[in-house]
């Protein structure tokens, strides 16, 4: 797997260099800066097939550097690991909703970091060629919102912010990290369209996007005040979180969600088909995260959505 590691650090560059060779990643390539870091990607050939990419540099930070690596041809999907000593929610949050894959905190364990590689190595093996940016609806309606989820970032530096969509990887570990630092754990709610895959629903306007991608945009919309974050689970289920504090955080949170669904609804007519209806779920213990594995908890969250605690509209 060939590597490149952005660090304005020449002792982590050296340490990590050292360190990967031991357990046979010897393609490792170094950057001092943001722009440095930059020219190599867009000049490699093959392109680098993961980054480890420091926060803290000067000029540009490397959640800044993110949006500007995943607008290089070839690097819309590579797994960006963040490492830094940052450790608070908001430049954790902001790191995934730019485009990261994991982060890991200084001083790491070097048996986490490579975990985290091997998980890059195998995401990188699993990327499969995506045709375009079409999304027309087709019988793989879940493979389109996922494909959206996973390319919903900011497209520019000024864009990025601690509230977006993420894949449902990244968002597993976005969540295992936040829950890793103390303080009051997130609100989280599940949305699941109860009836959806029978319903003829017609868009309005001249926009293509499914119905489901239109939710997917109005999520985002809605969630922003609450500093939330989402993600796409498959099968018209969707998982939110909220950083929100305060007795009406949760309530806040099923609020915006509905205004989500009422707002898309307004753009779409249903033809003879029974009114999708949707439940709005909490997780965990009173609608907070657990002390689960976030993986575990949201497969969990999966097979729970469909019947659990149901508040329909």
């Amino acid at each position: 797997m060939k590597i490149l590691i952005v660090d304005d650090d020449t002792l982590i560059l050296e340490i990590l260099t050292l360190y990967l060779g031991t357990i046979d990643y010897t393609d490792v390539h170094c950057a001092e800066n943001a722009t440095t870091a930059l020219t190599m990607i867009k000049e490699a050939s093959p392109p680098f097939e993961c980054i480890l990419l420091d926060i803290s540099m000067p000029v540009l930070t490397g959640i800044e550097l993110i949006p500007m690596i995943r607008e290089c041809k070839g690097y819309a999907e590579t797994p960006i690991i963040m490492m830094t000593a940052l450790n608070d929610r908001h430049n954790i949050t902001s790191a995934f909703v730019a485009g990261a894959f994991d982060y890991v905190t200084k001083p790491f364990e070097f048996f986490e970091l490579e975990t985290q590689l091997q998980a890059a190595k195998i995401r990188g093996e699993e990327m499969f060629f995506r045709p375009g940016n079409s999304l027309e609806l087709s019988e793989d309606v879940d493979k389109q919102v996922k494909t959206f989820f996973t390319e919903a970032r900011p497209d520019s530096t000024t864009a990025v912010m601690e509230s977006g969509l993420l894949s449902e990887t990244a968002f597993e570990n976005c969540l295992r990290r936040i829950r890793a630092q103390s303080g009051r754990p997130p609100n989280l709610l599940t949305l699941h369209m109860r009836g959806f895959a029978n319903a003829p629903l017609r868009h309005d306007g001249r926009e293509s996007d499914h119905y489901l991608i239109t939710l997917s945009r109005n999520i985002a919309k809605m969630i922003l005040p609450l500093r939330g974050i989402a993600a796409y689970l498959g099968d018209s289920t969707f998982i939110v979180v909220s950083f929100g504090a305060g007795r009406s955080a949760q309530s806040d949170l099923a609020d915006a969600i509905r205004r989500a669904v009422s707002l898309t609804n307004q753009s779409y007519r249903n033809d003879g088909g029974p009114e999708p209806m949707i439940s709005v779920s909490s997780g965990g213990s009173e609608g907070t995260v657990t002390e689960s594995d976030s993986s575990y908890l949201v497969y969990t969250l999966k097979q729970d959505a469909k019947v659990g605690e149901t508040q329909s509209s």
